[in-house]
């Protein structure tokens, strides 16, 4: 068991996958072999790789108020994840990757980020912040706005806490030194 506390502060979805046989080319419908749903996004992976095998995270993200976002909550209850943090939206849905995989396991994928991209800085209030200084190391990815990450990762260097960001998806960032 990992004895010190970790935050994850990042993006989850419901990946919506299908096996076909080819990747359909624009403007064409192919038929599917197999359908199935699982929990996306690299802070949910990251989150229950955690919760599994090394002991206790925070997870903070935010989804809709929607049916994807009730099945995301039950999931990390079952999971003994600690989502308090699980924040919603009223206004947008939860995010969603739409996959289809080949036979040579190429895959296409749209991605709507829903509530992911409403995950802003204004929505750590004092109390969620309080948590955060709880934690020894903070995760992040770029599938959060910009704007949350950099605000967060600024937050915890300033309370002395280990920052770990996954730089994807690729974008444009400020130069590091800004982080500080």
């Amino acid at each position: 068991m990992l004895a010190q506390k970790i935050a994850i502060v990042g993006s989850t979805n419901t990946d919506m996958v299908v096996i076909a046989d080819r990747i359909p080319v624009p403007g064409e419908t192919v038929l599917a072999s197999h359908f199935f749903m699982n929990p996306g996004d690299k802070g949910a992976h990251q989150e229950m790789a955690i919760a599994r095998g090394w002991g206790y995270a925070k997870f903070i993200t935010k989804v809709g108020s929607d049916v994807f976002g009730r099945q995301s909550s039950r999931l990390f209850d079952e999971e003994g994840i600690d989502a308090r943090f699980i924040l919603e939206d009223s206004q947008l849905p939860s995010g969603v990757a739409l996959i289809t995989v080949d036979r040579s396991r190429e895959n296409s994928i749209v991605v709507n980020q829903g509530g992911n991209d409403a995950l802003l800085p204004d929505d750590f209030t004092d109390e969620l912040l309080l948590e955060l200084e709880q934690c020894k190391m903070v995760l992040m990815q770029f599938e959060i706005p910009t704007q949350t990450v950099l605000f967060v990762a600024r937050y915890a260097v300033s309370k002395g806490l280990k920052v770990i960001i996954n730089p994807a998806p690729v974008q444009e960032i400020p130069d590091a030194c800004s982080l500080i």
